[in-house]
């Protein structure tokens, strides 16, 4: 049954998501105990990972991602999970799970793991120019502290997307790309001028004070 699958899942997804107590651990034990519950309910949360059911794979994902992309004092994924979130992403046919697996990507850019920096890239630099809204979204809020030079014009281009969720999303972040962006002007004063949202257009128009700074 289907929601039972889900709300077993969910369980175990909900033992790595222990919320942190001050009172009880320091950050740093925190971390390390919601990396060691994922290994331990690894086995499970991969398996279910592959269920038919969307909520199914959608608990399991939100399991992995929360017991190993919490990066204190490193962001620590193992090699072997980067890889299983990028075949979801690339294979789920489910939006709400592949945009799970780009969210565990987010903060990849302070890995001490080469390949995982690059798998990171990769992840985000695809999600950037998906067809989905909400995985645009997702991929567009890890950019600011990474900044690869390769985002720019997949963000510049998604200032044209239909939703308007996506269109303030990435007005907002090219903004930290700040002098690296003036050579989109011409784009950003046609968003500008075509973008029918009054705090979008704000927000585009801030941007366009930031990078000529």
């Amino acid at each position: 049954d289907a929601f039972v699958r889900s709300e077993s899942v969910g369980m175990a997804a909900n033992l790595v998501m222990v919320p942190f107590v001050p009172q009880l651990a320091s950050r740093l034990e925190w971390v390390m105990a919601r990396r060691k519950v994922g290994e331990r309910l690894w086995p499970e949360l991969d398996a279910a990972a592959d269920d038919p059911e969307p909520r199914v794979r959608t608990e399991a994902l939100r399991g992995i991602a929360g017991a190993f992309t919490y990066g204190f004092p490193t962001y620590v994924l193992p090699s072997q999970i980067a890889n299983r979130l990028l075949e979801k992403f690339e294979r789920d046919p489910n939006p709400g799970v592949r945009s799970l697996a780009v969210g565990a990507f987010q903060s990849a850019y302070r890995s001490e793991d080469p390949a995982v920096r690059s798998l990171g890239a990769q992840v985000l630099l695809k999600a950037l120019d998906d067809s989905d809204p909400n995985i645009v979204s997702t991929a567009a809020h890890a950019i600011p502290d990474w900044r690869p030079p390769q985002a720019l014009p997949l963000l510049v281009k998604q200032l044209k997307n239909p939703s308007l969720r996506v269109r303030m999303a990435v007005a907002q972040i090219i903004a930290a790309y700040r002098k690296d962006a003036q050579p989109y002007r011409p784009q950003l004063e046609a968003a500008l001028a075509a973008e029918t949202d009054d705090l979008t257009k704000k927000t585009i128009a801030g941007t366009l004070t930031v990078i000529r700074e």
